[in-house]
């Protein structure tokens, strides 16, 4: 996977997000553009994308137009101290140079850097939902806003899980029938005994997480999604998944507390020979709360997807249960989870 941040004069000092995925799934983007409409590539200030590699470990690259200075900062760091922050928060993280390629700009005789950094997990494992509002990269002491507008943290984050699917090559068919793609940790696993997980965010113990289980069918059937904190189950929630047209066509499908269900595309994707497999459901995180975040409780006891709270859990008024998009096999269920 490749990832690349460009950087041209913006037109304005109001900058707005936009967040894309290429048609065939092989790459994602993040625009800021002083823009809005049709002219927004047009007019692009700076942003993220992300592609599949050819092979090998996943890498990051920069690239900066009509910005000498950096150019030059990031030169002479590279032998020594990082020139590159990513800011979140209060936290700054440096990136790591591995080389800079400058081209000549032939549209007006300015220059085109293409920085290469050694920074892709410092880079994708830092944004949160939390954190990444107000998010920016900092280079030769220019700050370069990556969430410009209240709310656009959750299309990093979308960008980010949208990178993450892409460092799994693709199987040799493009949507296989689940429970058919091999899983290398554990080949013999039966697909209804799949344990696929993701992190708690914010949260290094090994045992905080969601757990994703497709716990009936093969074709269609039922799926669990429950969350642990310290290895304690805070709460579950149950949905349904189905595939069609001949297994190419996948959807998952959570009730909601209030509003209407969220139903969503998924892709199941092989790992690398040595790495898991990976469940990805495109912005299911950013729809649960961008359907959930607003409106009347009306005596319910929670925002976000219809789950059973356990072992006294209770949430805030606005706090929402919401799930992640991306879920990595863990382990096979040995006894009825």
């Amino acid at each position: 996977m490749t990832a690349l941040l460009t950087v041209s004069p913006a037109r304005s000092d109001n900058l707005y997000s936009y967040f894309s995925k290429t048609d065939d799934r092989a790459g994602a983007s993040i625009e800021i553009s002083p823009c809005v409409g049709e002219i927004v590539p047009e007019c692009v200030s700076h942003g993220l994308w992300c592609e599949r590699a050819t092979g090998g470990e996943p890498s990051i690259a920069v690239i900066l137009s009509h910005f000498e200075t950096a150019v030059s900062t990031v030169i002479d760091g590279i032998s020594g101290q990082g020139k590159i922050e990513l800011k979140v928060s209060n936290r700054a993280i440096p990136l790591t140079v591995r080389s800079v390629r400058a081209d000549p700009y032939g549209m007006d005789g300015g220059w085109i850097a293409t920085i290469s950094l050694d920074s892709v997990d410092d880079l994708l494992d830092t944004f949160t939902e939390k954190n990444s509002e107000g998010a920016s990269l900092i280079i030769a002491g220019k700050r370069l806003p990556l969430a410009p507008q209240h709310g656009d943290g959750k299309k990093l984050v979308a960008w980010k899980d949208a990178c993450i699917g892409l460092e799994a090559e693709p199987l040799p068919h493009a949507a296989p029938k689940p429970g058919s793609i091999p899983v290398t940790a554990k080949p013999d696993c039966p697909f209804n005994s799949q344990l696929f997980r993701s992190q708690l965010y914010e949260d290094a113990n090994p045992d905080s997480y969601q757990e994703l289980q497709f716990v009936e069918g093969e074709a269609n059937g039922k799926v669990r999604l429950t969350e642990r904190r310290d290895g304690t189950p805070r709460w579950t929630a149950q949905g349904e998944f189905t595939c069609s047209n001949g297994f190419s066509i996948c959807r998952i499908e959570f009730p909601l507390m209030l509003h209407g269900p969220v139903q969503l595309p998924y892709e199941t994707v092989g790992g690398k020979q040595s790495g898991p497999e990976l469940v990805v459901i495109p912005e299911l995180s950013q729809d649960v709360y961008q359907q959930e975040q607003s409106g009347d409780l009306n005596g319910k006891s929670h925002r976000g997807l219809v789950a059973d709270l356990l072992n006294g859990f209770a949430p805030s008024e606005d706090e929402i249960v919401a799930p992640y998009n991306v879920y990595r096999y863990k382990e096979c269920a040995t006894s009825p989870h």
